[in-house]
């Protein structure tokens, strides 16, 4: 039977995150947190363990205990795989801002459709509707969410949550950026320290396409 380690290990690796990237998702301090539980050092607290299990799309009960135990006593099960029904088909594109009638829009490409578990889009107050995939481009979120990552874009997060990353319209350009709502405006911030801060005034061309809840990428 696997341990613990090893199943936060395997899940990470199979959502195509980093350790970075988990650690960001989770709101850790240090990605050595997650080194530290996959090297045997340390485990997660039992009340990281749900925020573990959403991130990686799983249960808690298979992050603490992974095979389920019959009830009869030592025999175990292998936990089931998911069924296709599991799993919600989300639109992907190739973004790009433009001007017409005197507003900003988007045009795109549509690209393949990617799968993710239904759960997860539920848990995080998503749908098929109102979620997508776009393909991050530049180092300016690195490394956290690196050039060529596909992001997944929930298009109600109209609302900024300070410290969240969203995709959004500046004067006719798309970014990917940390925005925080500050007295006068908002911050953009970037996770490179190599660029600089931007700030978004009242007289910016400004709209929020949607909050990322999730990066994933080939390692």
């Amino acid at each position: 039977m696997s341990t613990i380690h090893e199943r936060i290990k395997r899940l990470r690796e199979n959502s195509g995150l980093s350790m970075e990237a988990l650690a960001a998702l989770l709101s850790l301090k240090s990605w050595q947190t997650i080194q530290q539980w996959e090297n045997g050092k340390t485990a997660p607290k039992r009340s990281r363990v749900d925020d573990v299990a959403r991130v990686l799309n799983t249960t808690s009960e298979y992050i603490l205990f992974g095979d389920a135990q019959a009830q009869t006593g030592n025999e175990v099960k292998e936990t089931p795989a998911a069924n296709e029904s599991e799993f919600t088909n989300i639109r992907r594109f190739d973004l790009r801002a433009s001007a017409g009638e005197g507003r900003l829009v988007f045009d795109y490409d549509a690209l393949e459709p990617f799968k993710i578990r239904s759960d997860f889009l539920k848990k995080n107050g998503a749908s098929e509707k109102n979620t997508f995939f776009m393909t991050a481009k530049g180092d300016s979120m690195e490394p956290i969410i690196p050039d060529g990552a596909d992001v997944l874009v929930v298009e109600n997060g109209h609302e900024i949550i300070n410290g969240k990353v969203y995709v959004f319209f500046l004067n006719k350009n798309i970014y990917i950026k940390s925005l925080s709502k500050t007295e006068g405006g908002i911050v953009a911030l970037s996770y490179n320290h190599a660029y600089d801060p931007m700030f978004i005034g009242p007289k910016d061309s400004f709209k929020i396409i949607g909050r990322v809840i999730m990066c994933s990428f080939v390692l």
